[in-house]
This record gives structure tokens, C-alpha cells and sequence, in this order.
């Protein structure tokens, strides 16, 4: 003995193919993301080649130097990219992470493995408009310190401390 039967019923097709081609377009702009990160490692890489291959041919110390910092710089800047393309928060870089791998690179770049670096930067973030401005500033310090502090042959350690506070680094 039904009295009374009350019920909506709504058409939720448009706000599904919406939701589909939502995801499609998410999809495709990921690829592309990833596609264009790809392009511009590869660019970076070619550029350092090109650089590295110029310094076979170079005898000039001072112009060996220059070189030797531009591709140290557009390294610091292709390392950047790949923090860039591995976290999971795209706008914000793992600086420890970082600068782990740039003065490991600076190291080799420069041919100065008697040199030891701490860097005391655990669980510090920075925004990605910030990280590369940083990057050329901190290639720019630690490069000065290994040609300066310690000159060639010197062994030693240098220390990069950061941590956040609530609107900046120190």
C-alpha cells in the first residue's frame, strides 16, 4: 500500500563528458610538461657539451676559467629544472636536495674533490620563482670559495646553512 513516491532525478551527463575531457586535458598538459622539462634538460646538456668540448681546444687560463664558470652557472640552472621534474610539489624545490647535487657538481666541474661541503638545510622548500635567482647566487659563493678560500691543492670544508622562517631564508 504505496501512498506516495518523491524522488529527483537529474541529468548528470554534460557534467560528466565535462569531468572526461577535464582529465583528458589534464593528461595532455602533463605530457606536455614533461615533454618541454625534457626539451630544455637536453638543451642544457647540449649547451655544457658544447662548453666542455670548447675547453679541449682552449690554452688561455683566464679564458679556461670563464668557461669553466658558464658552465658551472647553466648547470645550476639545469639541476634546478630536474628538482623541477621530480617533486611531487612542482612549485616548491627541496633546497638540501639541491644543493646536494649543485656542489657535487661544482666539485667535479672544478676538479676539487679535496674539498668538503656540510650544508645543514633540512627540510627547506623554496618557491620556484625564488630558486633559480638563489641557485646563481649560491653557484656564484661556492665557486669564490673554492677558488679563494681554498687555493688549488687545498684541502678544507665549507659550511651552507639555511632554514626557514616565516617570510624568508636565512
Amino acid at each position: 500500500d504505496i501512498l506516495e513516491i518523491c524522488g529527483i532525478v537529474r541529468d548528470v551527463t554534460e557534467q560528466k563528458k565535462f569531468e572526461k575531457q577535464l582529465q583528458a586535458s589534464l593528461k595532455e598538459k602533463e605530457l606536455l610538461l614533461k615533454e618541454v622539462n625534457h626539451r630544455v634538460d637536453n638543451d642544457l646538456q647540449v649547451i655544457t657539451s658544447i662548453i666542455s668540448l670548447q675547453l679541449q681546444n682552449v690554452t688561455s687560463v683566464e679564458a679556461r676559467n670563464i668557461l669553466l664558470d658558464i658552465k658551472a652557472k647553466i648547470n645550476s640552472i639545469g639541476l634546478i629544472n630536474k628538482q623541477f621534474y621530480r617533486t611531487d610539489k612542482p612549485a616548491l624545490i627541496r633546497f638540501e636536495s639541491y644543493l646536494n647535487e649543485l656542489l657535487a657538481a661544482l666539485i667535479h666541474t672544478y676538479d676539487r674533490s679535496e674539498i668538503r661541503v656540510d650544508i645543514q638545510c633540512e627540510g627547506v622548500t623554496v618557491p620556484i620563482n625564488d630558486a633559480i635567482p638563489l641557485a646563481i647566487m649560491i653557484n656564484e659563493m661556492a665557486t669564490n670559495t673554492m677558488k679563494h678560500a681554498f687555493p688549488e691543492g687545498q684541502s678544507g670544508v665549507f659550511t651552507i646553512s639555511c632554514s626557514r622562517q616565516v617570510d624568508h631564508l636565512s
